[in-house]
């Protein structure tokens, strides 16, 4: 089967598809599946939509198949059948480039943890008051990980605490307090009255009541 070119289509190939009679069907296409394939039984081509940096897409209708189908119970289909007939067209083109993420650097403080280098740590966020014996500063925020698996790593300004001793067989979760004297304490601050908020909105939820 070619393309509008006279080329000959092959599973592997990207494609750009216009004309169609639905919106969906338009864009730019990579071919899964050919006739003749060890794998494929079918006689037509079936397409992965693709995005425009080259990754497959993740939308609804983001399988088709060439020729176009006409199967849409929303509208006539000897219509649609017709329409694409005469206008739809197929073109092999060159792929595009993938593009590469890039990797995420920096701290962010959100209202289920802290993510650093682009890593969650998962936690539930506190503030004082503390009792004497603990010496922190007023105001100092806490962030304890819920999962005894999860190491934070240490930021500016801030001390991690975990007591746990395996000879005794006594496990302690990490726990992270950022001084009012840290580069981040305004974001971790910011990112506990989310998570306080968060709180409220459930508890009314499930009482009536905002605590």
């Amino acid at each position: 089967m070619t393309d509008k070119n006279g080329i000959e289509m092959k599973t592997g190939d990207t494609v750009i598809i216009t004309g169609g009679y639905f919106k969906c069907d338009n864009g730019m296409w990579k071919i899964v599946h050919s006739p003749g394939d060890y794998n494929w039984t079918g006689k037509d081509h079936c397409l992965m939509k693709m995005n425009k940096n080259g990754t497959e897409s993740k939308i609804k209708y983001n399988i088709a198949f060439w020729p176009l189908g006409a199967t849409d119970n929303r509208s006539d289909i000897n219509e649609v059948r017709q329409h694409n007939e005469k206008n739809a067209q197929i073109e092999v083109i060159d792929p595009p480039p993938v593009k590469k993420a890039k990797p995420e650097t920096g701290i962010k403080f959100l209202y289920n943890g802290v993510k650093i280098d682009g890593i969650l740590y998962k936690c539930r966020y506190s503030i004082g008051p503390y009792n004497e014996a603990s010496k922190l500063p007023t105001g100092t925020v806490t962030l304890r990980a819920k999962s005894y698996s999860t190491d934070f790593p240490k930021i500016a300004g801030s001390v991690i605490q975990n007591n746990s001793d395996s000879q005794a067989d006594y496990y302690e979760k990490d726990t992270m307090r950022i001084f009012p004297d840290s580069p981040y304490y305004k974001d971790a601050m910011a990112a506990y009255e989310k998570a306080e908020a968060k709180n409220k909105v459930q508890i009314q939820k499930k009482f009536g009541q905002v605590a």
